[in-house]
């Protein structure tokens, strides 16, 4: 008895799955693929101007983690204040 009850169960669950699966609507899409190309300006052929711009690059990257750097430091003197202050309860 308990084993037809479960087999019951299991038919109903997958004709309802079936029923779901074949009641969903197919969609396609068509996509159109846009190609560009690349075109490399002048100034990337003299070699000062392509230095001048690695500098540039490298500044904003050296200031980023300075930026970083100095977020963390201000975070571990605010733990140091922390610290000093609990100690100074005991």
């Amino acid at each position: 008895m308990k084993a037809t009850i479960i087999a019951v169960v299991i038919v109903v669950m997958m004709s309802v799955a079936l029923a779901y699966r074949d009641s969903a609507p197919i969609s396609y899409v068509k996509e159109q693929v846009e190609v560009v190309k690349e075109v490399r300006p002048d100034w990337a052929t003299d070699e000062d101007a392509v230095k001048a711009a690695q500098a540039v690059i490298r500044k904003k990257e050296l200031e980023s983690e300075r930026g970083e750097l100095q977020s963390q430091i201000d975070e571990m003197k605010k733990r140091v204040t922390e610290i000093d202050k609990e100690l100074g309860t005991y």
